[in-house]
């Protein structure tokens, strides 16, 4: 392995970081070519400064450097193991190793060189950059080292042949399978960074021309090896990734008349792949159909954004039987804000919002997915829930803002009970009250009416914060003037949130109006109390969350700034590892208000993230009896209850 001291110029860079962040300081690498997949404009200098930073102390590592060589004994061969093969429980060695979906056994992919691959690509990448934004000649030279080791230097370079790529132990005799070359589909990133170093100080003699001839090797390979023939007719994921690849390196050996055939066959594939409702009967019969769907439309993308260049449209087209790459986005828009409604499997847990990069690409390619936010809207915002009944507290456009009532078994249309409203997170950008519909359901198991409104956001909406604070605060005034019907005292309502929901209840709590609320709908009656969970309560400077986002009304919108001399009873839940909101949020809103005389019980959880109730599941226990303890206390809920 090889380490390298941070060198001055790279500490320069870092400097001059902020700078760079400006509007026009970033001035381009003059010799470079323009990569196939990467949007430059997108590139922030602060970011690529950091990752610079990072990248130039990675030791270069190689295929040589593996403990085992592969079933050859030749130490360059490219080796990895199946993802989802284990050891079978039925014969006394293990062998043949069984196939386990879903289930990634990753101990034994340890062993192979697909996590030095991929260190090798993502570096490069982070150097290419560098020298991109600030022609930062440390960086080019650095990137030039992890090349030369991979693909020049006779002692390191790793063979242009991957027939050990997953090898599923006991089976083949331990020869690689095509499925293996999903590996390899970083590469074409990798291709996107050595165009970025063309000219640079990356490449020295003939090392540019060298890299050239691995990679038409590597497709010489490619395009006549078993592995390789096997993997491009594959009808998933697998033979759309071996697609981006040839593509990508086709144009970047200069052959566009073979990468235009290439992208060529991606029609038949687009309708073979696709339903005519956008859905992917190859991916979403896997353990993580979700996840796949996603995946296979990722490489789909890639696809279309190397193709078009060659005159080949991919993005416009539909097939006979009605399939298209935006019909098959469609389909998964309204899982982007609630991945737990995916009707079928899927063992990994997806955040809301794992469509963004997706979503942001067709915003430029199909501009009504940009102007147009209504069909997002209406396709992602539930209408109603199981269990619940559905109200409109506002009318409006695209969609009218709902909430969702979930009453007691014994409810009568004369009760005068409490009520729990409860919002969920999701940073303004994304989420649903599928998302809260839990706190609800389970407010309604102590007799209580629990409630899970809507309100705006970017995803859904194309809007700010300062809607979804107006939509909460409106909600809560429409809940007060609606008391009667939903047999709610309006004295007695409660009031909670998740992160950026956090956020809007805060605000239901606060008197005066902020920046981008309507006097008329704020709420008559304060809360009678509030149950914060990983909140964000400050969005100004020095540790307010995302204060750019808000602009000249950061301190306006930020709770902790405006709060009341006299606040309702608040009870803050708050992990101590949280790096997305970080939990001196909490502990500085706990100090405020028992500084200023009113009731805050915080509750820290050790070791807790942002997420903290999906990532330490007993916490979920735990925190309904913190908070049935805290409602009791302030007589909420009778004693026993």
């Amino acid at each position: 392995m090889i380490t390298v001291n941070t060198p001055a110029s790279l500490r320069r860079l870092i400097l001059l970081a902020g700078f760079l962040a400006l509007p026009g300081c970033c001035r381009g690498a003059s010799d470079s070519l323009p990569p196939f997949l990467l949007d430059l404009k997108k590139l922030d200098a602060k970011a690529v400064a950091k990752n610079a930073v990072e990248a130039m102390h990675v030791p270069i590592a190689t295929v040589v450097d593996k403990e085992q060589p592969s079933p050859t004994g030749d130490p360059h061969d490219f080796v990895s193991y199946g993802r989802y093969w284990w050891p079978n429980p039925a014969s006394s060695n293990g062998l043949p190793y069984i196939r386990r979906d879903g289930y990634a056994n990753r101990k034994q992919m340890a062993l192979g060189d697909w996590d030095r691959l991929d260190r090798m690509i993502r570096t490069v990448d982070a150097l290419a950059e560098a020298w991109q934004v600030e022609h930062c000649e440390d960086c080019a030279r650095r990137a030039g080292d992890w090349i030369r080791a991979w693909f020049v230097s006779p002692a390191t370079r790793v063979n242009p042949s991957f027939e050990y790529a997953q090898i599923r132990l006991g089976r083949e005799g331990n020869h690689g399978s095509n499925s293996g070359l999903i590996d390899t589909r970083g590469l074409v990133h990798l291709i996107d960074a050595l165009r970025l170093l063309h000219g640079s100080p990356a490449f020295a003699g003939d090392d540019e021309a060298r890299v050239h001839q691995w990679f038409s090797d590597y497709l010489q390979w490619l395009t006549t090896s078993k592995n390789g023939q096997l993997e491009h007719k594959e009808p998933n994921n697998h033979g759309t990734w071996l697609l981006t690849q040839l593509i990508a390196i086709t144009r970047y050996l200069g052959r566009e008349p073979d990468a235009r055939h290439f992208a060529e066959e991606d029609f038949a594939r687009i309708a073979h792949q696709f339903a005519p409702d956008g859905s992917q009967p190859f991916e979403y019969v896997r353990e993580d159909g979700l996840s796949y769907c996603a995946f296979n439309l990722e490489a789909q993308f890639c696809v279309a954004t190397l193709a078009a260049p060659l005159g080949v449209d991919l993005w416009h087209y539909t097939a006979t039987n009605g399939a298209s790459l935006h019909q098959g986005l469609q389909f998964l828009i309204p899982y982007n804000a609630a991945p737990d409604t995916w009707p079928r499997s899927q063992l990994k847990k997806l955040e809301p919002g794992f469509l963004k990069p997706l979503l942001e690409q067709a915003a430029q390619i199909w501009p009504e997915n940009k102007a147009g936010a209504s069909s997002r809207a209406a396709a992602a915002t539930p209408i109603s829930l199981p269990g619940a009944e559905t109200y409109i507290y506002r009318d409006g456009k695209p969609e009218p803002m709902r909430l969702h009532v979930f009453k007691p078994k014994d409810w009568k249309s004369s009760d005068h009970r409490p009520a729990l409203v409860f919002f969920f997170g999701g940073g303004w950008t994304h989420g649903t009250p599928e998302n809260s519909a839990s706190y609800a359901k389970w407010a309604a198991t102590l007799g209580l009416v629990g409630i899970a409104p809507d309100y705006r956001t970017r995803d859904r909406f194309g809007t700010s914060p300062l809607e979804s604070v107006a939509d909460g605060r409106a909600a809560l005034r429409w809940i007060e003037d609606h008391a009667d019907k939903l047999g709610v005292d309006p004295a007695r309502i409660v009031v909670g949130g998740s992160s950026a929901g956090g956020h809007v209840a805060l605000w239901t709590a606060i008197a005066h109006t902020p920046p981008g609320s309507d006097t008329n709908e704020a709420p008559r009656i304060k809360p009678l109390a509030l149950i914060l969970v990983s909140p964000v309560s400050d969005t100004a400077p020095p540790i307010g969350y995302t204060p750019k986002r808000f602009g000249e009304n950061a301190e306006a919108l930020s709770p902790i700034r405006q709060l009341d001399p006299k606040m309702p009873p608040v009870l803050v839940f708050h992990g101590d590892a949280d790096t997305t909101v970080t939990n001196a949020q909490s502990i500085a809103l706990h100090d405020k208000l028992v500084a200023t005389s009113n009731v805050c019980e915080f509750v820290s959880v050790p070791g807790g993230h942002h997420g903290f109730q999906s990532q330490l599941p007993e916490w979920k226990d735990k925190a309904r009896v913190i908070i049935k303890e805290f409602l009791t206390t302030q007589k909420i809920l009778p004693p026993g209850s």
